[in-house]
């Protein structure tokens, strides 16, 4: 190591620390908030390979980068440090030759600046009067290697004249500057630049903010000072009673006693004479309290200090590449007489490392294997977190559930997390384990009544989840099955604000099917879990009240969570109807979503729910493969497809006056839609594909009925868009947008389209959930243009019923609807052959036939376990194969 200290500026009282435990005290004195700090640098310095750093403590940052390969120049403030630099690397087994080290001052700077010409400079806690110097050097320096600046300090660190170091202050003192990141943290600014790159300069209100955050912060610690002073004091006070207390033992200590029988002894001839007797009597007592002190356990190491961390941390990032195995031997060679209690932490030490890394596969091994070592309520309160990181929901459920037993045994720690954590969004995992066992036996009325929970229903809802609803109930009572719906408590007064409770009836009758109405639990202003609990009590007296032999729930898990609840109380068998995965849809649209918390949340209470399902039925096969992926036996898997009344949706002549009103010409092509606008329906893609039919000199209307809001009243970004680009593409005068509309008037609106496409987005909810609009246009006798996603190409063959495009290519699109523009008797065959197809193979009839054959299976084993003859289990196992005969 090169030292490059002033002579003028070491004094006697700078002596190195030697190679011994002194170093290791030294290192561990620094206290949390600096790690945080240090930490904070090291991540920012990442992908350098020259620091200069300067400030206090500067010795464990130098290692953590040195240990990366980084070459690195020290301008230490603290000269006590900066003697100790050489013993503090010899002991991390560092070279010392590899660091340069100096005492601040501008020709110590430049000079180290000069030698290094680092690649990235780092003020960690101290800057001695240097930081002008230090931002001058970087922006004066010609060709600049500088590319990153680190900096951590006091807010306001700097005498008399702080400006440097307050955010306006750094920002203006660098230049040109691209800032990464600043901020107010801990009283300390958090900045990091580089250097020279130009970029966006940072809006003054934005380092106003910072600034007055930073004041605020220091006002805070002044006014904490007094408490700190405080606890100084009492500090003090417990280290005079701890000098007092190694005073006593050294004055019965053997070296003492045997020092003051010789002393007495050069004394006094008499005590001369007794010395050999009195040193056998020290030596005695001296080995009777070795002999108790050997009997005794030994005291085993409690924790680990926050150096210790570090260096676990840096030893499991170097141990990654050789997996779980490498990565432990690492921990267990760096502690290799911890306790497990200890070594467990370790572990869990190691596991932050591997998720730093980027290895969560490792840090969840790493993780589990601390949890074997120890399963304290602290571990499990570490793990949980690693578990939620990690996404392995299954582990997370079963650590929250033994960290609510620890909390009912009474256990204080314990209490005070599961407090904490119900705060948080993953908290809704716990009303898993409110799902009961499966009863013994299946109980329920002869009857057979099925209880049909819905998420939403007419009349309150008139969209395609409603409109399936009632047609499977409607298709069960034709059958002559016993059904009644029954809508998730608080429908319809928490989606209509409007609405009184005197406003809803307890039983709206429709078509001859019963609506029953829960009035209470409301979902709004109450934590999810707290709603699903307060539900399920709910639903299980109401459907107790109807007398329910059988209990289907529609999607989601808000849903379907409380009636499974409530019928495992019951002791009636649970088939749960996935419609769609309402993370899925959402994720869709947003891709951040998808690597959240929330999503994993989600994913596994669908998942759960599922899994504990009698019976799943969904709609697509691609909902069955997600459903299989997500760990769903495929026997306890039917499909019912969404379907179409054809007796309802029938062809209709063309409604001549409203032609009129919407000034449609005679014998020009009208390519229509009829619904919401959602964002993976692609409308804004069918407005282009009719502009590039323009520009080729197309004659046609695009009509497209209805628009995002359920009011209908206000117009939405889609709807936006679409007038956009019509715009823009020149065929505004060809748009006809009538926003929504009565639902009687539908069909007229339909009777003046006769080409009907569907261009749904490439998005997973897409490739999944099948919409019904398609089917109700062939019911219509419509021609069907659809994108190539599963869902679409499930129910539409090409050329034969309708015509598939390629998914998201507005060509592709614009090809298909040319291809039918001109060619009215090419749609009439397509119309004819659609409306045989569904009226053939996608009839509500057939959907009640596939819950039939599943129900008749239980309604046989019920009778059998009443005979005796077949358990529960036996029951579940042979409902399964309905799904299959």
């Amino acid at each position: 190591m090169s030292n490059t200290l002033d002579p003028a500026q070491q004094t006697a009282d700078f002596d190195p620390i030697p190679n011994d435990g002194r170093v290791d005290k030294l290192l561990q004195s620094i206290d949390g908030p600096a790690w945080g700090r240090i930490r904070w640098m090291r991540e920012q310095l990442t992908g350098c390979e020259r620091a200069l750093l300067v400030g206090r403590r500067t010795a464990a940052l130098a290692i953590l980068l040195m240990r990366e390969g980084l070459s690195v120049s020290v301008v230490e403030t603290d000269g006590h440090w900066a003697e100790s630099f050489e013993s503090i690397l010899d002991h991390e087994g560092l070279s010392s030759g590899d660091c340069t080290v100096s005492l601040p001052g501008t020709r110590a700077l430049e000079e180290a600046f000069g030698q290094l010409r680092p690649d990235a400079v780092a003020v960690l806690d101290e800057h001695a009067g240097e930081m002008d110097a230090l931002l001058r050097m970087i922006g004066d320096d010609e060709g600049t290697t500088v590319r990153r600046l680190v900096v951590a300090l006091p807010f306001g660190e700097g005498g008399a004249d702080a400006s440097s170091t307050l955010p306006r202050g750094l920002v203006a003192g660098l230049g040109p500057a691209r800032v990464v990141s600043i901020e107010v943290r801990d009283g300390h600014i958090h900045f990091a630049a580089s250097p020279g790159n130009g970029g966006e300069p940072v809006a003054i209100d934005q380092l106003l903010a910072l600034t007055e955050q930073g004041a605020v912060e220091v006002i805070g610690d002044e006014r904490s000072r007094r408490a700190a002073a405080e606890r100084e004091l009492h500090d003090t006070r417990e280290s005079l009673l701890e000098a007092e207390r190694v005073a006593e033992e050294l004055r019965f200590s053997t070296s003492f006693r045997l020092g003051q029988a010789l002393v007495m002894a050069a004394r006094s001839p008499k005590a001369m004479l007794t010395l050999p007797l009195a040193i056998v009597r020290v030596l005695h007592e001296r080995r009777t309290r070795d002999a108790v002190a050997a009997s005794r356990p030994a005291v085993a190491k409690k924790g680990l200090s926050e150096w210790e961390k570090e260096q676990l941390r840096s030893v499991a990032r170097q141990a990654t590449p050789g997996g779980t195995d490498a990565v432990l031997a690492a921990v267990g060679t760096a502690l290799p007489d911890a306790p497990r209690s200890v070594l467990a932490f370790a572990y869990l030490v190691a596991a932050q490392a591997c998720s730093a890394q980027g290895r969560h596969d490792l840090e969840f091994e790493v993780a589990s294997r601390a949890l074997e070592l120890n399963r304290s309520v602290g571990m499990l309160r570490g793990f949980l977190h690693v578990a939620l990181r990690c996404r392995q929901m299954d582990a997370a459920s079963a650590t929250l559930a033994e960290l609510h037993k620890a909390a009912r045994s009474g256990n204080q720690i314990a209490k005070k997390f599961v407090s904490a954590f119900k705060q948080t969004s993953s908290y809704k995992i716990a009303v898993l384990e409110a799902i009961p066992p499966r009863s013994e036996h299946w109980n329920g009325s002869t009857d057979g009544r099925v209880a049909y929970v819905l998420h939403n229903s007419l009349p309150y809802s008139s969209g395609g989840y409603a409109t399936r609803s009632h047609g499977v109930a409607t298709a069960l009572a034709e059958k002559g099955v016993s059904v009644v719906c029954v809508t998730r408590p608080g429908f319809p007064l928490d989606m209509k604000p409007e609405l009184a409770p005197v406003d809803v009836a307890a039983v709206d009758v429709i078509d001859g099917i019963s609506y029953q109405r829960v009035s209470e639990p409301l979902r709004t202003n109450i934590p999810e879990y707290k709603y699903v609990l307060a539900a399920a009590n709910r639903m299980s007296a109401e459907l107790a009240r109807l007398d329910a032999s059988y209990v289907q729930a529609a999607s989601n898990y808000v849903t379907g969570l409380p009636a499974l609840i409530a019928a495992r109380r019951l002791g009636v068998p649970f088939f749960y109807e996935v419609r769609g995965l309402w993370e899925i849809t959402r994720m869709s649209r947003d891709d951040a979503f998808a690597k959240s918390i929330s999503f994993d949340v989600q994913r596994h209470m669908e998942a759960t729910l599922a899994r504990e399902a009698d019976h799943v039925f969904t709609l697509t096969e691609p909902m069955r493969e997600e459903l299989i992926n997500r760990g769903v036996d495929p026997e306890r898997i039917t499909l019912l497809p969404n379907s179409v009344d054809a007796d309802r949706f029938v062809p209709t002549r063309r409604d001549e006056a409203l032609a009129r009103e919407l000034d449609i010409p005679d014998g020009v092509p009208v390519i229509g839609y009829v619904g919401t606008f959602v964002i993976y329906e692609g409308l804004e893609h069918l407005a282009e594909a009719c502009v590039a039919l323009h520009r080729k000199g197309h004659d046609f209307r695009l009509l497209l009925v209805g628009n995002e809001n359920a009011s209908g009243l206000d117009r939405g970004p889609i709807t936006q868009e679409i007038l956009d680009i019509c715009t823009r593409g020149g065929i505004a005068d060809k748009l006809i947008m009538p926003g929504r509309i009565p639902h009687e008037q539908v069909s007229s609106y339909y009777s003046l389209i006769d080409i009907c496409p569907f261009p749904r987005k490439p998005w997973p909810v897409c490739e999944m959930v099948s919409p019904m609009k398609p089917l109700e246009a062939l019911a219509l006798e419509k021609a069907v243009v659809v994108s190539s996603v599963r869902a679409l190409t499930e129910m539409i063959r090409d050329g034969v019923t309708g015509v598939v495009f390629e998914k998201g290519n507005v060509d592709s699109l614009a090809d298909a609807i040319e291809g039918l523009m001109d060619a009215p008797e090419r749609r009439q065959a397509l119309g004819r052959a659609g409306r045989e197809f569904v009226a053939r193979e996608r009839s509500w009839a057939q959907v009640a036939d596939h819950i039939q054959a599943v129900k008749a299976r239980f309604d046989q084993l019920r009778d059998q376990q009443a005979a005796g003859t077949a358990s529960a289990e036996e029951a579940a196992v042979v409902a399964t194969r309905a799904a299959t005969e």
